[in-house]
């Protein structure tokens, strides 16, 4: 009887065990998973913003003014309206969203890169340089910290 007892006791330690390294393992799984969907987003944001900047007419840096959270890069076409990339308020919602915008005189069509929460942070920090702009995207969503930057250079 004290054998069963013991061998119980030990399957039991054995079962625990592995119990708490399969929560340990999907635990860091989950977690790494949401580091590499914010990372993804704001990665994406960056080449479609190295695109349009790249085959634009000319490059600027405007101030908030309505829903537009901070800074924000304006590109100028050489055919059509002004576009752009910011942190723009989204009080449907109530988030912060990383957007393009196509057409800044019509900022109902957007397309949102990355959404976060009002609760959380979210900065877009552009810097124009000569024929250039360094674009820097730092935060916190979900609990995950993220900080990435880009320079993109503009064809002559």
């Amino acid at each position: 009887m004290v054998e069963l007892l013991i061998a119980m006791l030990i399957a039991s330690i054995l079962i625990l065990s592995l119990w708490v390294v399969s929560r340990i393992a999907i635990s860091s799984h989950a977690k790494y998973y949401r580091e590499t969907q914010v990372y993804a987003d704001i990665s994406y944001g960056f080449k479609l913003m190295q695109r349009h900047v790249r085959e634009s007419k000319g490059i600027s840096v405007a101030a908030a003014s309505g829903n537009w959270v901070g800074s924000r890069v304006v590109i100028r076409h050489s055919v059509g309206n002004n576009s752009a990339f910011g942190i723009y308020y989204n009080a449907v919602t109530n988030t912060n969203d990383f957007v393009y915008v196509p057409d800044v005189t019509n900022e109902t069509n957007r397309e949102v890169i990355t959404s976060v929460p009002v609760s959380e942070t979210i900065t877009l920090l552009p810097t124009l340089g000569t024929g250039s702009v360094t674009v820097q995207v730092h935060g916190e969503k979900g609990g995950i910290p993220f900080d990435m930057k880009t320079v993109i250079l503009r064809r002559a």
